[in-house]
Formats: C-alpha cells, sequence, structure tokens
C-alpha cells in the first residue's frame, strides 16, 4: 500500500516521537521514509543590508542546525532498520514544500 512515507521534523520532542512511529509504521509496511527538514530563507527584506556579515552568520548556523536535525532523525530511522533518505528544503511557504516533496519522492 505505502511505498514511501514522507516525515516532517523540527528537531522538537514531539517531532521525535512521530519520526520513531514512522519509522515502525514503514518497518510493518515494507516501506522506506523520507525525512524532510524544512527552514525558512533569511532574505533581504527580512534584514538590512548594513547587517550582511550578520545574515550570513545566521544563515550558516541554521545550515548546521538544519542538518544536524536531518541527520539525527534520519538515524532514528535507520536504526528502526528501514531505508531512509533525508531531504533539506529552503522555502518560504512550509505546506508547499511539503506537498513538492511529497511528489517528487512518490509519497503521494
Amino acid at each position: 500500500m505505502y511505498k514511501n512515507i514522507l516525515i516532517s521534523t523540527d528537531g522538537s520532542e514531539l517531532a521525535g516521537k512521530a519520526v520513531k512511529h514512522g519509522a515502525n509504521l514503514a518497518k510493518c509496511l515494507g516501506a522506506k521514509v523520507s525525512v524532510l527538514k524544512l527552514r525558512r530563507p533569511t532574505t533581504s527584506s527580512r534584514w538590512r543590508r548594513r547587517w550582511w556579515k550578520t545574515r550570513r552568520r545566521v544563515h550558516k548556523r541554521r545550515a548546521g542546525r538544519c542538518c544536524e536535525v536531518a541527520c539525527v532523525a534520519g538515524d532514528t530511522v535507520k536504526a528502526a532498520g528501514v531505508a531512509c533518505d533525508t531531504v533539506q528544503v529552503e522555502h518560504e511557504h512550509v505546506y508547499q514544500a511539503i506537498i513538492d516533496t511529497a511528489k517528487s519522492k512518490g509519497c503521494i
């Protein structure tokens, strides 16, 4: 029935529980998991031009945190014995990023 399950995470404790439950569901169904970590872009409209160095530092820090969260979730899924791939997306609208990723990964 299900061949690929998309799990979106933000690194919170509740999202961690969802990742574990999703991994167990995928294992029972013989499906694989795609873990999605979203982040909103840091745009120039949010930051003043004179703060470009700060914006760049914030962007790097957020990218590092995003990678860390995706890796932890991916490791949780792999520890359950389920095939997993991680996806990191930067998008202004969270709902649209989830829909686009689900379509591209065959989760719909």
